[in-house]
């Protein structure tokens, strides 16, 4: 049987390309895993389930040596866990001198050269991530933020989440200074503005220490 394994790393990116690609290798649709996970590490909910209808001599098709996984040592162990203890061949539409078929019956081949062969690709798909991750903390770094330490935009408005407290009205910040003073049960403001009392707590100690206004 072949199988056909398409990934890419968050749920932002299409995955279109890498099936076109599976589907013209002879892939059937119905057989093709689409995954969208951090390829880190081989903890992914739809690789799992292809591993689980494998049999020795079924094949899996991939677009490319990264799209198994960007850390090195782990595309090595999985790549003979899948060969050698599974019995399974393995093809690779870019780097196809990379895939089982490929060695024929060239011992040479199959057991010195591509050996070397994959981890020089499998080292090029972990520093490819290495800098990836680099760049995104580069491009946080380099964001403004304000006195907290909040990202902000160039106009000034914090990025992300809102505080609970910046969306209160006049009349519930007023309910939450009664209950500041003394003057009504943190319970009942809970029930009224629906806002958990450790919120409530959070946003008394902030009040208090006169970082934000109520």
């Amino acid at each position: 049987m072949i199988y056909g394994y398409a990934r890419v790393s968050s749920r932002e990116q299409n995955l279109d390309r890498q099936i076109t690609a599976l589907l013209d290798a002879g892939v059937e649709e119905r057989n093709i895993f689409r995954e969208k996970k951090s390829g880190k590490n081989f903890n992914r909910e739809e690789y799992k389930k292809l591993l689980e209808v494998l049999n020795v001599g079924d094949t899996i098709i991939l677009t490319e040596l990264d799209r198994l996984g960007r850390n090195m040592q782990e595309i090595e162990k999985e790549y003979q866990r899948l060969v050698v203890g599974r019995g399974c061949n393995l093809k690779f539409l870019k780097e196809d001198f990379l895939s089982t078929t490929s060695s024929g019956d060239n011992p040479i081949f199959r057991d010195v050269v591509q050996p070397i062969l994959l981890k020089l690709m499998g080292y090029m798909a972990q520093k490819e991530r290495e800098k990836t991750l680099q760049r995104q903390r580069d491009a946080y770094n380099n964001m403004q933020k304000d006195e907290k330490g909040r990202l902000i935009t160039k106009a000034g408005k914090v990025i992300g989440r809102q505080a609970k407290f910046e969306s209160l009205k006049e009349d519930e910040k007023k309910l939450i200074k009664d209950w500041i003073n003394g003057k009504i049960s943190c319970l009942r403001v809970s029930k009224i503005l629906t806002i958990s009392r450790p919120t409530l707590y959070k946003i008394k100690s902030q009040y208090l220490e006169e970082e934000i206004k109520l």
